[in-house]
């Protein structure tokens, strides 16, 4: 069995409220600047998401610049609770609190671009529990029952998801390479032969062609790339699930935890769903639509030589 220290940060900010608005901090050497801050917002219930009003980037525009650990230190959070951020859709390993990143000034955003920056933070280190503790963690509550179950029944179907992930990437790939290879000029004798029509045609299909590859090209990349594989969140939930999860052991934040593991599924669903979609939609607008007026222009071809 196992227990935690409330004295960690990481337990505190656990046990900490969801925001319900966005929260004002003044910076620290600089109060009449300011970051909004949100608290365990739904799409990252284990850690915070950040927004830098412009002002702010222009009260530090002449000095040595605006870092994460400076508005951390401002919201009163130790960056060694930090296990990743990401700022304008690229993700960074905090390494705990020692990446040289934390210290790096964050650019202003640039237009066009999500100027929020999440922060993901460590659940709580599991320790090893007093005899005190063993004793009365003897009974688990039928509540927290659920939780864990709940927790590893969304764990099961996440591990699942994720062969359903690689499986769709190299179907949305194959589907890539075949659009690609699709969109191509008429050869000359196909544009001898092929009425006005057909040629307008031909070039409708070649948008379609270039928009479905788009859309492939951007959830392969999503799950290459996106939240659903950085490495480590990927570890959180495997320490949480085999130091908590799989033996039972009580833990302050487990409503906190079950939300995590619950929100990574949906991701990860959604992704597979987005993905489906997107292969089922590049075969109907993309491969088929190009396919037909392919065949008819090559059967109008096929004619014109049988008649020499």
């Amino acid at each position: 069995m196992s227990d935690v220290s409330f004295s960690d940060p990481r337990t505190q900010f656990a046990a900490r409220y969801p925001s319900s608005t966005w929260e004002c901090f003044p910076l620290v050497g600089a109060p009449q600047s300011f970051v909004w801050t949100w608290f365990k917002p739904t799409h990252v219930p284990q850690g915070l998401v950040l927004s830098i009003p412009d002002e702010t980037f222009q009260a530090y525009a002449n000095s040595s610049g605006l870092t994460l650990r400076t508005l951390l230190t401002s919201i009163g959070l130790d960056p060694i609770c930090v296990a990743m951020w990401v700022a304008y859709g690229v993700g960074h390993d905090a390494q705990g609190g020692s990446s040289p990143m934390l210290d790096q000034p964050i650019p202003p955003t640039p237009p066009g671009v999500d100027r929020s920056i999440a922060v993901y933070i460590h659940p709580p280190v599991v320790v090893q529990a007093t005899v005190a503790n063993i004793m009365s963690a003897q009974a688990v509550p039928a509540s927290a029952a659920e939780l864990y179950e709940r927790i590893g029944t969304d764990w099961n179907s996440c591990l699942q998801l994720e062969k359903e992930l690689d499986s769709m990437r190299k179907q949305l790939s194959a589907m890539a390479g075949k659009l690609n290879s699709l969109n191509r000029d008429l050869t000359p004798e196909e544009t001898l032969h092929a009425a006005r029509q057909d040629q307008d045609d031909w070039k409708d299909a070649r948008r379609w062609l270039r928009d479905a590859a788009g859309k492939l090209s951007r959830f392969i990349k999503e799950c290459d790339v996106g939240d659903t594989v950085y490495v480590g969140k990927k570890k959180w939930f495997i320490q949480i699930y085999q130091q908590v999860i799989i033996p039972r052991a009580p833990h302050p934040g487990l409503e906190q935890i079950r939300q995590e593991f619950e929100a990574h599924r949906k991701t990860l669903q959604t992704l597979v769903n987005n993905m489906r979609a997107t292969h089922s939609s590049a075969g109907q607008d993309g491969e088929r639509r190009a396919q037909q007026v392919l065949s008819r222009i090559a059967a109008k071809t096929a004619s014109a030589r049988s008649k020499r």
